[in-house]
């Protein structure tokens, strides 16, 4: 399964703009780039995959981290509320 997560939204929430992803706590993606047409194909933006495990495991600690202040996106969120984000 997939988890979704985003921060309450309040003056004192963090502010994450990279983009990460753990599969299977053995491969790590860790970029700039939004999952976009124009990100992917026109803008110069960048990110890396690796399965080092001396890169997963602390990068996986760290997103656990910063998921512990999140909230879980429910599969019932609706695009009207998800749009403006």
């Amino acid at each position: 399964g997939v988890r979704v997560a985003t921060y309450p939204d309040s003056p004192s929430a963090a502010y994450i703009h990279a983009k990460v992803m753990v599969v299977d706590g053995a491969t790590a993606f860790v970029g700039s780039q939004n999952f976009s047409a124009s990100s992917l194909d026109d803008n110069r933006e960048f990110g890396v995959i690796t399965a080092d495990p001396t890169v997963v495991a602390p990068v996986s600690k760290t997103l656990a981290q910063d998921l512990a202040g999140a909230a879980t996106v429910s599969a019932s969120v609706t695009n009207a509320r998800w749009s403006p984000r």
